[in-house]
């Protein structure tokens, strides 16, 4: 059985909102946790019952390998395990938005491999994401 991080969906949801918003925090004087309350209708509610899981797969490969997957993933996907992709971030690997998660596939510079992230709503999301991004078409 894979071991899942847990994460609460609003640590998920602070690091998407700490570089829009770090101004107010330091004009405010605020501790970092006592600055979603302003800023709860442009996210969402955030709830202790909101939880977010998160896996790592590290892919060693050969070198030819390693580049052609990477390849197809500096091109863009539309969708990933069936959930359409909603944003991208190019920093430090490709980075895919999907509702409720993202991917993340990043080469390693040192090292003949490629590790994969992923993080969603559920371990089973989780998995999906995970095994349509290891092997991609």
């Amino acid at each position: 059985m894979r071991k899942y991080k847990k994460s609460k969906k609003e640590d998920w949801q602070h690091s998407q909102l700490l570089p829009q918003h770090i101004d107010t925090i330091i004009k405010k004087g605020c501790r970092f946790g006592n600055t979603t309350d302003g800023h709860s209708n442009r996210f969402g509610e955030f709830d202790e019952s909101s939880r977010y899981y998160f896996n790592r797969v590290d892919s060693h490969l050969a070198s030819r390998a390693k580049y052609r997957i990477m390849a197809i993933y500096k091109k863009g996907v539309q969708s990933v395990a069936g959930y359409t992709v909603r944003a991208r971030q190019d920093k430090d690997g490709y980075k895919f938005f999907i509702d409720r998660g993202w991917v993340l596939v990043r080469a390693s510079g040192t090292e003949p491999l490629i590790r994969f992230y992923a993080e969603a709503d559920t371990p089973a999301k989780v998995d999906e994401l995970l095994a349509a991004v290891v092997k991609p078409k």
